[in-house]
């Protein structure tokens, strides 16, 4: 058998190589659906922050009106002089203080969220820099990878085209119509007495027949066989 054969389906295995690497390149897509989720995170973390702060400042407001109140009726509880006065200014005073009370501990509670959710969107923040530069490097290593296979693919396209022109009518439809056949491999080769497609033993009445014919198989899988 003509070793161009051989050597046409073994530019055709580098080919179908490079075209299952170029496939399984990662393109970054789960890297950038965990970027877009922690992107997602940060806003909902700023968005619940900012709302903290928001409460916070309006108790905190509460409290100074509150307190304003307070000092207020105590000035007129100092001048007041009926009784029914003082007891009413007394009950608004005690009402104003427990009101007071509440709000320090709201206060103090939103200051304690305001404090977790400060360090949870830091720690968001830092993950998503972390994504985005993860991206950034699988996007870059992606471009390069696929262009690099891309050129390596058209080489040897190039060359297939240059095998296959060497050979007879007779030779390209015996090989396109093996290839079709077995999925793609065409030609085994004698690799220690076995065939390299399918690890069948080559018999030695097939290896000393191989010599005069122009297309010789493997008794095993039925391919083309080289046989030097």
């Amino acid at each position: 058998m003509n070793r161009a054969l051989l050597e046409l389906q073994e530019i055709d295995n580098s080919i179908a190589a490079l075209t299952r690497e170029k496939t399984a390149l990662d393109d970054g897509t789960a890297a950038r659906g965990a970027r877009d989720t922690l992107e997602q995170a940060v806003a909902a973390s700023v968005a619940q922050t900012q709302k903290t702060a928001v409460e916070r400042s309006a108790r905190e407001l509460e409290l100074k009106t509150a307190e304003e109140k307070i000092a207020r009726q105590q000035s007129r509880l100092m001048s007041a002089s009926s009784p029914h006065e003082i007891t009413a200014l007394q009950r608004d005073i005690e009402a104003l203080t427990r009101a007071r009370g509440d709000l320090d501990e709201a206060i103090l509670n939103l200051m304690d969220e305001g404090e977790t959710q400060t360090a949870q969107l830091a720690k968001f923040q830092s993950q998503l820099e972390s994504a985005k530069t993860e991206v950034e490097a699988i996007e870059t290593r992606f471009a390069s990878e696929t262009a690099r296979l891309e050129r390596e693919l058209a080489a040897a396209r190039e060359r297939r085209g240059e095998a296959e022109a060497a050979l007879s009518p007779a030779e390209r439809e015996k090989f396109a119509a093996f290839a079709k056949k077995f999925g793609g491999i065409a030609v085994g080769k004698a690799v220690r007495d076995n065939c390299s497609a399918c690890g069948a033993a080559i018999l030695t009445f097939t290896r000393h027949e191989a010599k005069n014919q122009q297309f010789p198989t493997c008794e095993g899988c039925g391919r083309l066989i080289f046989i030097e």
